[in-house]
């Protein structure tokens, strides 16, 4: 039997299924979820964003990869779903998308015991470097040709 996460508001984190169902490992975190619209990184803020978080309910035993697409459905983020990760609020920990949150217990730590416990969508490490090179390179490329532009009189 499921509860949904609306019950609980982060005050149970873990809840697991009912003993009939034995043989399945069903471990739920539940916490809020929120998002952080930096698919621009030169003009990203600092918030996250709804300011009202909805909580979601991550299945400890699945690879966060597999549960990402619900949590981004939710929060009806602007980032391309490929693009997404997940940091934890408390210390800034990017979570391995390949891994479960059982596999990933170290990176937990202290994470039930913050007031409002919360993972971040948002924009990977590695997209948003990129992004800022590719846009310094436009930039250096438009500059070069300005500089180097030949005018001829008319």
């Amino acid at each position: 039997m499921l509860i949904r996460a609306e019950v609980y508001k982060a005050t149970i984190p873990v809840m697991v299924r009912p003993a009939h169902q034995k043989g399945v490992k069903m471990a739920y975190l539940t916490c809020r979820v929120q998002y952080l619209d930096d698919t621009d990184p030169f003009t990203s803020t600092n918030f996250p964003e709804p300011t009202r978080p909805p909580t979601f309910m991550f299945n400890e035993y699945v690879p966060l990869i597999d549960q990402i697409g619900e949590v981004h459905k939710l929060l009806r983020a602007p980032h391309q779903l490929d693009d997404c990760t997940l940091q934890l609020s408390h210390n800034g920990t990017y979570m391995d998308l390949e891994s479960s949150l059982e596999e990933q217990r170290d990176e937990l730590e202290g994470f039930n015991t913050v007031r409002k416990p919360t993972m971040i969508l948002r924009t990977q490490l590695s997209v948003r470097v990129h992004a800022c090179i590719v846009l310094l390179k436009r930039q250096q490329l438009s500059i070069y040709y300005r500089n180097t532009a030949v005018f001829y009189p008319g």
